[in-house]
């Protein structure tokens, strides 16, 4: 399935929107789904990840921010429909944003939204004057809008679902509660002491650990009102304000005014690890939240959560959405929003039974495991409320098997025991879901064939084709390795026993291919196009023929001699078939076509898709130049007699393709100069962007 997600989050800071929109994305990848974030371009993720991700540009100017980033992730995310197609478009709503529902009446996309926030918000967060005439006006029409766009609505919570049926009472069966997901591999309990040691705190430091985003409602004044009660009975205390905010200046001037600035600490974001850290160190965590913004709506507070699978009791306010079992199960206390008198008492009642607080944290810990899901369990729960018609792809790739591991399938036949190691491995890499389909067909194409003694490696959700390759070949068992692409479609069930058969009789052959053929059942469009492409088709060989037109949807190479020559280039996105042919060649070996041996590698069904294409490959032959121009290497017509020339200077090559795009419009041959323009398009793209990569 092709995923887009949308968020306003900034990817660059560590705050719990990242881990939100992060750890549903890239569980989703990991099924072997195509995912990409898009995302504004305030910061970027700092660690590698299986998704995609488009960076929007804004306005970075105050009252503009909003509205240039919109316009931008509307143009944005029309492009991506049009360049690579989606299955659905999810995005975690960040107040109203009219984006989503206008992809979906453009383009037909089905969008889920999780509701992160309903329209009250606007009033509790931005204190916002007149907000009744301003909801009549804009707010309500607008988010009617978004909710009626959506094919499945995600409140975060009950409260938000009940507000969602009584004020749309027609949109109430859209809705699907969101489960909350935690990472339990981080929060978990630790050690108090020594989480105070490596923050460099003294082991008698008791600190109270407050995470969050600096708004008016999150209730600090609160806690700096109840600090001094608190410091008269236990002077050791610190109060440690983690995060930042635009309302961060009114409490560090509320903190100084009380003399308390030896008290607090704002160390501002930190990462993941070391917010856990901070969380094993806390002798209590508060949530001191205020009474309109518990009265507004509903809210999952996620930071609770994490504090209590830390293993740290809580003292939190009571009120709408904050969780009632905090009370129940002992974990803590639930206090009066606003009353600073009965916070510093829950508080100052925490640290005086270290004993009780152990305790209640070890219970927390257990309580959280059993009543919250962790992020994979939640991420299928998410996937399950896609609109079923998209889904299809999802079960038939779960059932084949995991992202990133080997499905192997190996039939035992003739010339080995049904114990023993295959002689062929066949390797296929298929970055995700979207052609299921054609290579459920290759795979049962395969289980026909005349050759037997070989397994299937099918490498998911990798999205380097050389680094997918090199991992299946390290772990083959097979002599001989043979690389097809997941859109392969095999000429006869006679391929591998043709392609084998070249590597047994001729000891200086390193490499053999198969012709390649438009099929027959191709429409005329497909027809055309291969015609006109240059290297879509060549013609069935009648004897063994050096050539270059060995490529990766299907070749067999020794697996000694691809170990030897280094493997796969797992740096390029484009240009690994020259590449490897020059490996194998400067080895000493001939690289060959097989005699009357053909696949099919079809054309996609549309000139526009036809053209998105080409214009990735332009990106990703961009993205080589600019990187590795060392590894960029010359293809020839594959002709035997043609010279194999192994570089030319960028102006000839530049030359070259605004000529052969004059020839094909001379000839007539539009569909051709039509590849070759978005060829071109992509790669001045890429190489103005100058990003990471397609």
């Amino acid at each position: 399935m092709r995923i887009l997600h949308y968020s306003h989050s900034d990817l660059g800071k560590p705050v719990a929107s990242t881990e939100h929109v992060m750890q549903l994305a890239e569980h989703w990848a990991e099924a072997g789904h195509r995912v990409t974030v898009v995302v504004p371009a305030k910061g970027r993720l700092a660690r590698w990840s299986r998704c995609q991700f488009e960076y929007v540009p804004f306005l970075d100017r105050r009252g503009f921010r909003e509205a240039t980033f919109e316009v931008s992730a509307l143009v944005r995310l029309l492009w991506l429909v049009c360049r690579d197609g989606a299955d659905v478009l999810y995005w975690r709503r960040h107040g109203l944003d009219p984006v989503p529902p206008l992809v979906h009446l453009l383009t037909g996309i089905p969008v889920v939204t999780e509701i992160n926030g309903l329209r009250r918000m606007y009033e509790a967060e931005r204190g916002l004057r007149h907000f009744a005439f301003w909801d009549a006006i804009a707010f309500r029409p607008l988010e009617w809008l978004v909710l009626w766009a959506s094919r499945t609505i995600m409140p975060l919570s009950e409260t938000q679902r009940r507000g969602i049926a009584a004020e749309y009472p027609r949109l109430a069966g859209r809705c699907v509660l969101q489960p909350t997901g935690l990472d339990y591999s981080r929060f978990r309990p630790i050690d108090a002491a020594g989480a105070r040691v490596r923050l460099g705190l003294r082991v008698e430091c008791l600190p109270v650990v407050w995470v969050g985003y600096f708004f008016p409602w999150s209730g600090l004044e609160t806690l700096v009102d109840a600090a001094p009660r608190i410091l008269e009975e236990f002077p050791h205390a610190r109060f440690v304000l983690l995060g930042d905010g635009h309302h961060r200046p009114e409490i560090e001037r509320r903190v100084r005014e009380r003399g308390l600035e030896r008290a607090f600490a704002f160390p501002g974001f930190v990462e993941k690890d070391q917010l856990a850290e901070w969380y094993g160190a806390a002798a209590a965590c508060v949530a001191p939240y205020r009474r309109d913004r518990l009265q507004a709506e509903g809210f999952p507070p996620y930071k609770v959560l994490e504090a209590l699978a830390c293993g740290r009791p809580v003292v939190a306010t009571r009120g709408r959405g904050m969780i009632g079992w905090i009370e129940e199960e002992g974990l803590g206390a639930l206090v009066e929003p606003e009353d600073a008198g009965a916070l510093g008492e829950a508080l100052a009642a925490v640290l005086r039974d270290p004993e009780q607080a152990r305790a209640q944290g070890a219970r927390a810990a257990a309580v959280m495991r059993a009543r919250v899901p962790a992020w994979s369990d939640a991420a299928r729960t998410v996937l399950e409320a896609f609109p079923r018609e998209r889904r299809g792809a999802s079960a038939e790739s779960a059932a084949a098997g995991a992202p990133g591991r080997a499905v192997r399938a190996a039939w035992s036949g003739r010339g080995r025991a049904a114990a023993g190691a295959p002689r062929v491995t066949v390797i296929i890499p298929a970055l995700d879901a979207s052609r299921e389909a054609t290579l459920t067909e290759l795979l049962a194409q395969l289980e026909r064939q005349s050759f037997r003694d070989f397994e299937v490696d099918v490498v998911r959700g990798e999205n380097r084709q050389g680094r997918a390759i090199n991992r299946a070949a390290a772990r083959a068992q097979g002599e001989i390795l043979v690389t097809l692409d997941d859109d392969t479609q095999l000429g006869g069930d006679g391929v591998l026993e043709a392609l084998v058969s070249v590597l047994d009789a001729h000891a200086d052959v390193g490499l053999v291919g198969a012709s390649t053929l438009c099929p027959p059942g191709a429409s005329w469009f497909q027809r055309r196009a291969h015609r006109e492409i240059p290297r879509r088709e060549f013609p069935v060989a009648d004897r063994v023929i050096d050539s270059d037109m060995v490529q990766h949807p299907c070749l067999a190479i020794r697996r000694r001699l691809f170990l030897e020559v280094g493997g796969e280039d797992e740096d390029l996105i484009r240009g690994l078939d020259p590449l490897l042919r020059e490996k194998v060649r400067r080895a000493g070996y001939r690289v060959v076509i097989a005699p009357g041996t053909w696949i099919h590698h079809l054309l996609p069904p549309t000139l526009a898709a036809v053209l998105r294409m080409y214009w990735r490959n332009g990106r990703g032959s961009a993205f080589a130049r600019l990187r590795f121009p060392e590894r960029i290497l010359e293809l020839g017509s594959g002709f035997e007699g043609d010279e194999f020339a192994r570089t030319r200077p960028f102006a000839f090559r530049v030359a070259r393709r605004a000529w052969r795009t004059v020839e094909a419009l001379l000839r007539g041959q539009w569909i051709g100069a039509a590849t070759s323009c978005a060829y071109a398009a992509g790669y001045v793209a890429e190489t103005l962007r100058g990003r990471q990569g397609p």
